[in-house]
Formats: structure tokens, C-alpha cells, sequence
């Protein structure tokens, strides 16, 4: 084989296997940030998602994810753009499922929805919605704890052109 071509079939799987690891990185799920606690305490069943961003459990508490905002739904006649995406994807995801709930510092939001980051098994979910462009990252103190780790899942869902970032602009 020519040195030519030989040169030109090297660069051709090098090009190959970047792009493999590259699109195969925003694949994957975003692990729990901490260890997941699994007591009855904080194990509790979604039966409703609200929006991209809002959960009610079974025992009646709405939950709102912390350090994350999605679109919003309503007004019904116009939602904002990508809202009923990251709803249907929190849906597909959650609904009549069994979640961990973890606490930052505030309890709740001046809605009375509880603040909580929620846990499918080991995904995190406020990251896995930020990673895949369904919800921006939003910083409300005090509850910082996983500020800088959603801040880096944005950047990554920019520069993969996901989601919203690249339905919306």
C-alpha cells in the first residue's frame, strides 16, 4: 500500500475513534455526586410529574429539583420553548417510580414545594437533566452543593449543541 494512502486510512480511524469517544461522553448517565442514602426515610414514589422541573410524590409533597430550571408549561396556549420535552422526558423517567431525595440547606421554596435533588437508583437526576439540555442550570443560595457540577453538565450540553441549546436560540 502507497505511504500515501496509508497516511490517509491513519488519519481516517484516528478521526474514527474520536468521534466514538466524544459522542459516547454525553451517553452517559450522571452518577449520584455523593452516596445515595437508601432509607425508608427518603425513598419515596412519584406519581406525578408537573414539569421539567416540579414532582409530586406520593404522599402529596411537590418537589422542586434543586440547582436546575426548566421551561415552563404554562401558559397551556404557549409554552416556552422545550418545556413539554423536558416534561415528557421527567415523565418517562420518573413517573410511578421510586426516588432518593436529598436535602441541601433550604427545606423549601416560597411556594412550599420541598427543595430536593432526586436519585433514580445511582443517576442523579437535576444532572442528567442539565447534561442532556432538558434544564439550565440555576444557582438560588444557599443550596450550592452541587453548584459547580451542574455548571460543567451545562457547558457540556452548550458544546454538544443538546436540547434546548440547540432548539431554542
Amino acid at each position: 500500500m502507497p505511504k500515501k494512502y496509508l497516511n490517509i486510512l491513519k488519519t481516517l480511524v484516528a478521526s474514527l475513534l474520536f468521534l466514538y469517544f466524544y459522542t459516547n461522553s454525553a451517553k452517559k448517565p450522571v452518577q449520584a455526586p455523593s452516596p445515595v442514602v437508601e432509607s425508608t426515610q427518603n425513598l419515596q414514589k412519584v406519581t406525578r410529574v408537573i414539569d421539567g422541573d416540579t414532582i409530586v410524590m406520593e404522599n402529596g409533597d411537590h418537589i422542586r429539583l434543586i440547582g436546575i430550571d426548566a421551561s415552563e408549561i404554562e401558559p397551556v396556549k404557549n409554552p416556552k420553548c422545550y418545556a413539554e420535552e423536558a416534561k415528557q422526558y421527567l415523565t418517562n423517567l420518573l413517573e410511578n417510580q421510586t426516588v432518593s431525595l436529598e436535602q441541601d440547606v433550604s427545606d423549601e421554596d416560597r411556594y412550599n414545594r420541598k427543595l430536593r435533588y432526586v436519585y433514580k437508583d445511582a443517576l442523579f437526576i437535576n444532572g442528567e437533566l442539565v447534561k442532556l439540555g432538558f434544564a439550565k442550570q440555576i444557582t438560588y443560595e444557599p443550596d450550592v452543593k452541587y453548584e459547580s457540577l451542574l455548571k460543567d453538565l451545562q457547558q457540556q450540553a452548550k458544546k454538544n449543541n443538546l436540547g434546548l441549546w440547540k432548539e431554542c436560540k
